[in-house]
């Protein structure tokens, strides 16, 4: 099935003497093969997750980033070459490189889709970019990837470091005769996946804010042999071997210095799986111990799983900026494993209760102030929701002044159109059913005293109120938010002489509250 291979050449000056380093990166993912070698499912995510911690906790601008997808033997070469060019405009000691691939191949080269990379000339290429430290990791798959994690012989992968190196550090995610993992709930290679969290900050031991290469790759080879133990797969025994001096003072990834963090509570046989919300990638992936585990994560909203023998559940996380939050077990809502698999997109809270203000205007009833109720269900993107809502308004004519009650019950869908860490924009329709009932007073009528005249009236009719417009929700908190909504509706009243249609604009503010 597959076999990965994470080969880290170096070539440095002292490490204590650097500066910053300018960071390189190509990261090449390709799910197709050669001829006869099944689509893989996973590459190309591999490779995007590769480039974006690197991004994101590796300091590397967008500009010294090249992420090729379903990549062609010429666009691998031709990144190379302009990772070379692009070195040469930096002082070699503070410059870093670092390749990724991910996808089919064999002990002497990578599978693309047209054609094969050799290992050789990859090393050859890497050793023309002028970079004091190299990073190449090389996840080659020779056959399907198919549900959870499943194995076939390993074989070696050699990858000769360039000709000028003076230090060599060698990271196998599996030792010789192994064959490295992948996994469905991870969606990626085991070892990778768990390489990558680990630079995310999981993997910062000391808590300096810094993940460096030791920290990376110890986090990475316990997680993924506890991983081999947990899902009955073949045992995986990463292999760490260096001739560089002080490799563990080898930075690879920072963390930011206010980072929330998130603690676990202890347990036993219980794995915790953290998404950003919204997303299906695993954000970080730890199993329970006897003691809390304290995960730094960047200000966001967040899904968390708890995953233990005959019970699962979730909660929803908002974390601000240092803000430090531990969680309980009995803070997790049970829910069906097999809901699970919605992963990040999980509505751990998918019902709702909600209060709010509304107003409105149109020339029958003039500018009304009143109030609703509603309840909603959410399901992936989708809500649905009923409601109830009373309205008073008044207006003046010429002759007469007019006071409105309009009281309806509603039907309403919505679907999500973006969303943001602690906000969304809906686009919301909802057809209204109820009664108006309007109070005539004549302007005159102290003039029309004493006389036969009638003064005021009164007035009821049966309301259709079909409405079109878009809804935003701020969170507060995971369970509580904030609701605004404006739309064009179209009263449609009965009358003596018929139908009539009166279109006006309604708005709404509310506080809402999320349940299980």
């Amino acid at each position: 099935m597959k076999a990965i291979l994470l080969a880290l050449a170096l070539m440095m000056l002292p490490l204590r003497a650097w500066a910053e380093p300018h960071r390189i990166v190509v990261a090449v993912g390709s799910n197709e093969g050669l001829p006869g070698e099944k689509p893989l499912r996973f590459a190309d995510s591999d490779a995007a997750r590769f480039a974006d911690v690197m991004r994101t906790h590796g300091w590397t601008p967008a500009k010294n980033l090249t992420l090729l997808r379903a990549a062609t033997v010429n666009e691998v070469r031709t990144a190379m070459e302009h990772a070379a060019a692009h070195a040469q405009g930096f002082n070699e000691s503070e410059t870093s490189f670092y390749f990724y691939f991910s996808g089919h191949g064999d002990s002497e080269s990578l599978h693309l889709a047209d054609g094969v990379f050799s290992l050789a000339e990859l090393a050859r290429a890497t050793g023309k970019v002028r970079a004091a430290f190299k990073l190449v990791v090389t996840d080659a798959c020779r056959t399907q990837r198919s549900k959870g994690a499943h194995t076939e012989p390993g074989f070696a992968v050699h990858l000769e470091p360039p000709p000028e190196a003076r230090g060599v550090v060698w990271v196998h995610a599996s030792a010789n005769g192994e064959v490295a993992q992948e996994s469905d709930a991870l969606e990626g290679a085991v070892f990778s996946s768990y390489f990558v969290t680990a630079m995310r900050g999981v993997g910062d031991r000391d808590h300096d804010h810094r993940v460096s290469l030791d920290e990376a790759f110890s986090y990475a080879m316990h997680h993924a042999r506890v991983h081999a133990l947990r899902s009955d797969a073949a045992a995986q025994h990463p292999g760490f071997d260096a001739t560089l001096r002080d490799a563990s003072q080898v930075i690879l990834s920072y963390t930011d210095a206010h980072s929330a963090r998130l603690t676990l509570p202890p347990g036993k046989d219980t794995q915790f799986v953290v998404y950003e919300r919204g997303s299906e990638s695993v954000y970080a992936e730890l199993w329970a111990t006897s003691e809390v585990q304290t995960v730094p994560l960047p200000r966001g909203h967040y899904v968390v799983h708890r995953r233990a023998p005959y019970e699962s559940g979730a909660i929803e996380v908002q974390l601000g900026r240092d803000e430090q939050r531990v969680l309980a077990n009995s803070e997790f809502s049970p829910v069906a494993r097999e809901r699970l698999a919605q992963k990040g997109g999980l509505q751990v809270y998918p019902r709702t209760v909600a209060l709010g203000a509304t107003t409105s205007s149109n020339a029958l009833t003039g500018p009304s102030l009143g109030a609703n109720l509603h309840i909603s269900w959410q399901s992936g993107q989708w809500h649905y929701g009923a409601g109830v809502q009373a309205e008073f308004g008044a207006r003046d004519s010429l002759t007469q002044h007019v006071s409105s009650t309009r009281a309806q019950a509603s039907l309403q869908i919505a679907r999500t159109l973006v969303h943001g860490d602690a906000w969304s924009l809906h686009a919301a329709s909802e057809l209204g059913a109820g009664a108006l009932w309007q109070r005539f007073d004549r302007l005159d009528a102290a003039r029309l005293l004493g006389t036969s005249y009638a003064t005021s009236s009164n007035a009821s009719t049966p309301l259709l109120a079909p409405l079109l417009g878009l809804g935003a929700r701020f969170a507060l908190s995971p369970r509580v938010d904030i609701l605004s909504a404006l739309g064009a509706e179209l009263l449609m009243t009965s009358h003596d002489d018929g139908i009539h249609l009166t279109p006006g604009l309604r708005a709404s503010l509310g506080l809402a509250y999320r349940m299980p």
